[in-house]
């Protein structure tokens, strides 16, 4: 685009990605290589010895939770009783949310947390975050991508 921009043509020899949402290619990065050849330390190695703790330890600088992947995004915290219906992809209605930061807008994707902290979906709000607190029912959330497997959560049924 640049050549065709100036008139004088280019040819692009290597494009290199070096930073994607948080994360950076200088931080913590390392090969394929590296990273398979951890793995099969660790995987070789003995339980609860210490060089697997070594292998687990350096794994860690490596392999992230998804939720860090979503470190910028606004968060919403819902009940165990909800996290089956999210895990089939059904929105999140305002009784599911149990707390949630303050500023969310309407139209904004936001990421959808277990109370452990475990990432389940991410969603778009329907509403703001006035509006989920001073309502009590209606959908609040759309389910775009769900990230906790279904069954992890079991259904709860709701006792007469």
């Amino acid at each position: 685009d640049i050549g065709e921009y100036l008139g004088v043509g280019a040819q692009m020899i290597e494009l290199r990605r070096i930073k994607a949402g948080p994360f950076r290619e200088c931080d913590n990065s390392i090969s394929l290589d590296k990273l398979r050849n951890l793995w099969e330390l660790l995987s070789e190695s003995k339980k609860g010895s210490d060089e697997e703790k070594k292998y687990e330890k350096e794994l860690k600088k490596y392999i992230r939770p998804m939720g860090d992947l979503l470190k910028d995004f606004k968060k919403i915290y819902v009940s165990d009783n909800s996290i089956d219906s999210l895990s089939h992809g059904y929105d999140l209605a305002i009784p599911g949310v149990v707390k949630f930061v303050d500023g969310i807008q309407k139209d904004e994707v936001v990421s959808v947390f277990s109370l452990k902290g475990e990432l389940v979906a991410i969603g778009t709000a329907l509403m703001n975050s006035l509006e989920i607190k001073k309502n009590n029912k209606g959908m609040c959330i759309k389910t775009n991508k769900v990230f906790m497997e279904v069954g992890v959560y079991p259904k709860q049924v709701k006792k007469q």
